[in-house]
């Protein structure tokens, strides 16, 4: 059970981290996205396409897939400009269903037979360094103006408004960066897996990077961080060698941990300050 390879958990923790990171932006919002996984196939079957068939350098693809992503996630903010709640659940729960059809049904790229042939580009060392520009970035956006928008808007998008916040443009920011980052997780996946099916991106994907941002906490961009290294680490050394009848209970534990976490601390592991403590005990010193 401990014989693992702790290289590969690393790197695809890294690869997680990035994605609940990118579900967490919009979230901050309030905005509650299930196409995560449709942003991230286009910023992975994009990437793929230009570094195998037309011969790109990797960074140079990986931009234009997370660009490609943006520009489709500002496309999706304008009908969620209107809607909230289980609509726009509803909503982004189509649009990653939509990517998924188009992709197995899109020839140049395999359809559902998958697209093969990437190098493996994607290392320990350029996922964590993207990680940590990531932190660095969600540090200096909460600060932000923009931060304080998205903040207002989570809250209250009425009184926000009120106080002078534009709701057009502070969604459509929130849609278009989160998406922008799914789109580069995505191309930095394709280029770990080196190949790929449009069932690597439904929209159940979606939901698991969502339960790492649920369970770490929602007030913070430091819980999707806590809750993809606790349930990646879980998921590694515990859950994936446990089966009942042949059936694994990988999917049923992650269930089982958000319906605990709802019902005892439904606002995850770290609250809006979780390194508060430190700065109080220096304030004490």
């Amino acid at each position: 059970m401990f014989n693992l390879d702790w290289a590969t958990i690393f790197l695809t923790m890294g690869l997680h981290i990035i994605m609940a990171l990118s579900f967490y932006l919009a979230f901050s919002c309030g905005l509650i996205s299930v196409a995560q996984a449709g942003f991230m196939a286009i910023g992975a079957y994009l990437a793929s396409w230009m570094t195998v068939q037309e011969g790109w350098e990797f960074y140079s693809a990986c931009l234009l897939g997370g660009i490609a992503a943006a520009v489709l996630g500002t496309l999706a903010a304008l009908p969620a400009l209107r809607i909230r709640g289980i609509y726009l659940l509803l909503l982004t729960l189509g649009l990653n269903e939509i990517i998924v059809v188009f992709f197995y049904n899109f020839g140049p790229t395999g359809g559902a037979e998958g697209f093969y042939g990437m190098k493996g580009h994607t290392e320990n060392w350029n996922v964590w360094l993207l990680v940590a520009v990531l932190l660095i970035f969600f540090d200096r956006l909460e600060r932000s103006r923009m931060g304080r928008a998205f903040e207002a808007v989570h809250a209250d998008e009425e009184a926000a408004e009120l106080m002078g916040v534009n709701l057009t443009t502070t969604k459509i920011q929130a849609f278009s960066i989160s998406a922008f980052i799914a789109g580069i997780g995505g191309a930095f996946w394709a280029h770990f897996a080196r190949s790929m099916e449009p069932v690597n991106f439904n929209v159940f994907v979606s939901i698991e990077f969502i339960i790492f941002v649920f369970v770490g906490g929602m007030r913070t961009y430091w819980g999707a961080v806590a809750g993809t290294v606790l349930l990646s680490l879980l998921d590694e050394m515990i859950l994936r060698n446990i089966t009942i009848a042949g059936v694994e209970l990988r999917g049923m534990a992650f269930g089982a941990i958000l319906v605990i976490m709802m019902i005892f601390r439904p606002e995850g592991l770290l609250n809006r300050d979780p390194f508060g403590f430190l700065r109080k005990r220096r304030a004490m010193a």
